[in-house]
């Protein structure tokens, strides 16, 4: 008993010791405590595993919009720099088409168009080349999600809308995230 209140002493005596040494000691004396702690405990036999901390994504640019319908040639949006990001995530989507309330009242003879949205994107280098960076067909009311590791300086969205019958003016949707 006696030697387990004498053990306990010494501990406590010395935690005290400790947190007096980090309140007391300066920072930069604080900061080599904490490394050599590190390179001892971080050892070949006993690794510590270290992980990187992941910035959270930042919205380069959205768009919400009407698209011209089975047209010959994309409508063009951008180039939108994202030369300060490693990484981005594109997210796209189109609306499906609405039913008019002509179909609602008299449904016979009414057909709801079919809907769909093909995305390209272009990648742009620093000097200016471009170059595919993906091309992919969403239908109308799904939404597409992707990531991609950008080397380049600057994107590109090309998007292609079909009606089948034919519709006026369906809207799309994309946003660019830059990590």
């Amino acid at each position: 008993m006696k030697f387990s209140r004498v053990l306990l002493q010494i501990v406590g005596a010395t935690t005290l010791v400790m947190i007096l040494g980090a309140v007391v000691a300066p920072r930069a004396a604080r900061s080599s405590v904490v490394a050599a702690l590190v390179q001892v405990t971080n050892t070949s036999a006993n690794p510590v595993p270290v992980s990187t901390v992941q910035l959270p994504a930042v919205q380069v640019t959205a768009f919400s919009g009407p698209e011209t319908a089975n047209a010959a040639v994309p409508d063009v949006h951008g180039p939108f720099d994202v030369s300060g990001y490693s990484t981005i995530r594109f997210s796209a989507g189109g609306s499906a088409p609405n039913v008019s309330p002509y179909c609602i009242v008299q449904p016979n003879g009414c057909s709801l168009p079919s809907v769909s949205y093909a995305y390209a994107l272009i990648g742009f280098d620093s000097n200016g080349n471009s170059y595919a960076l993906d091309s992919f067909t969403a239908p109308g009311g799904q939404s597409v999600s992707r990531t991609y590791e950008l080397p380049g300086t600057s994107v590109e969205v090309q998007i292609l809308a079909s009606c089948n019958p034919s519709c006026s003016s369906p809207t799309a949707n994309f946003a660019i995230f830059g990590r």
